[in-house]
């Protein structure tokens, strides 16, 4: 008989406790919930309106509305943002069960995302596992959509659709974030112009520091691009890839920006393999976070904000920053292009900036770069051709002061500028190119031209030359 009543003990126990579990996990999970949103206009969003109009004990629904013409600064009225969560409490949802997760939950949410003045476009769905700690994993998707957009000339958008997954924390310091967006493609009826982009697949892991900065890395890889204009012009590429990575180390953050491009052309002419190297360095945090957090308040009122910009600049510059081309690298159908620089402070304070001498004497850099001297020649040549086009036309001398010899009369149609002839370009072309060997600006290596150069204690050594970067300018103070 009492192991009876204990069993029945034990079996109310549980009962109890699922029934009362979803009321403790409510309270948990809406604290979480306002935090979040607390954190969201933190970061800048504008969140004008936001309620939970249905609730009951296993579960609620809550909207929220952004408005994205003052989030994004805009001065113009702009479509609102509906963000409809239906949330069902855990800690065993009956979703959540359903799609066989059977690990605790404080809340199983399926959200969906749209345009409030706008309900043709579908919206962006989203299911939301949240674990006891807080911690999300989030699955969204937004379905296919094609729209006519009627004008002078139709366009159709074709867009079959995108999908990922999003990890976060309990107070949003990291996430992880894995997209793929299928092609896209953009077509002006009427034998207008085509735009072909996609597939493009985006990943970002993303840390805060203590600073408030969020730092890490961020992935795009675009497999294919295509566009076509009504004019028969044509380009292509495949293959982009572009990353972005920052850390942080002693107050200090380090920032890469890197891209690459397999193959492009361009009306037929290719103009890949291409690649992009640069770095940022020695960046102070604390200025950057001061920076960032008066562009959020731009608008809404700062006071004292040129003297916190006037700080941030210095203390920025007092960290000896570093900006550097590791490496850059163009094919082209002339020829290749090659190159890297670096330059960076040494000592730098604001007041090194109000004299050009000063501020020398405290940067340091080098620089190289190499380029066929067939492109360097083709460059030269489109440059002169554009600088003769864009010359204004001659006028007509007043008839008093016209010649009276015919021949050396100027006549209305000798006032219209004629494109210069091929054999004078290339004699013009010749003399730029010979004067810039002349002066050692390049120096010619094989079927390249190359140029090295060098700054140091204020002064540039160029190609082996030393030259005057100051020559008429005042002295130090």
């Amino acid at each position: 008989m009492k192991k009876k009543l204990l069993g029945f003990t034990v079996l109310l126990a549980g009962v109890a406790a699922l029934v009362m579990a979803p009321k403790l996990m409510e309270q948990k999970f809406h604290e979480a919930y306002q935090r979040q949103l607390e954190q969201l206009q933190a970061a800048g969003l504008v969140i004008p309106h936001q309620e939970c109009p249905k609730k009951s004990w296993l579960g609620a629904q809550c909207i929220v509305e952004i408005e994205l013409a003052e989030t994004l600064g805009a001065q113009d009225e702009s479509p609102r943002i509906r963000w409809v969560n239906r949330i069902e409490y855990g800690p065993f949802p009956w979703s959540a069960l359903k799609q066989g997760h059977v690990t605790p939950l404080l809340a199983y949410i399926e959200s969906q995302w749209s345009l409030k003045k706008d309900p043709a476009l579908p919206p962006l769905r989203a299911t939301t596992h949240l674990d006891l700690q807080g911690t999300g994993r989030v699955t969204w998707s937004l379905p296919a959509v094609e729209k006519t957009f009627p004008g002078d000339r139709t366009v159709l958008l074709r867009f079959p659709g995108a999908d990922g997954t999003l990890r976060f924390d309990a107070d949003w310091s990291q996430w992880v974030l894995k997209a793929r967006l299928l092609p896209l493609e953009v077509e002006e009826q009427g034998g207008g112009g085509r735009l072909t982009l996609g597939p493009l697949t985006v990943s970002s892991d993303v840390t805060q520091s203590p600073e408030g900065l969020f730092l890490g890395t961020l992935q795009m890889h675009l497999e294919h691009l295509a566009l076509s204009t009504p004019d028969g012009e044509k380009l292509e590429g495949s293959g982009i890839r572009f990353q972005t990575d920052s850390h942080l180390q002693a107050g200090l953050i380090d920032l890469r920006l890197a891209s690459q491009l397999e193959q492009f052309t361009l009306d037929g002419r290719s103009y890949a393999p291409a690649e992009l190297d640069l770095r940022l360095n020695h960046l102070s945090a604390q200025a950057l976070a001061t920076l960032n957090q008066l562009g959020r308040s731009i608008g809404h009122g700062s006071e004292g904000a040129i003297g916190l910009v006037i700080t941030a600049a210095s203390d920025l510059l007092q960290a000896n920053p570093v900006l550097a081309l590791e490496r850059l690298h163009l094919t082209t159908p002339e020829g290749t292009l090659e190159g890297r620089f670096n330059l960076r402070g040494q000592g730098l304070a604001l007041a090194h900036l109000m004299n050009t001498q000063t501020l020398l004497d405290h940067l340091a850099g080098q620089a190289h770069v190499r380029a066929s001297e067939k492109l360097v020649h083709w460059v030269l040549t489109q440059q002169m051709r554009h600088e003769l086009a864009s010359q204004p036309p001659q006028a007509a001398p007043p008839p008093e002061a016209a010649p009276t010899d015919r021949e050396t009369a100027v006549t209305p149609s000798d006032a219209t500028p004629k494109p210069m002839r091929e054999d004078r370009l290339e004699l013009a072309v010749a003399a730029r190119l010979g004067a810039a060997l002349a002066s050692h600006f390049v120096v010619r290596q094989a079927d390249d031209l190359v140029l090295a150069a060098e700054l140091t204690q204020g002064q540039l050594t160029l190609n082996g030359q030393v030259l005057s970067l100051t020559a008429g300018l005042p002295a130090r103070p």
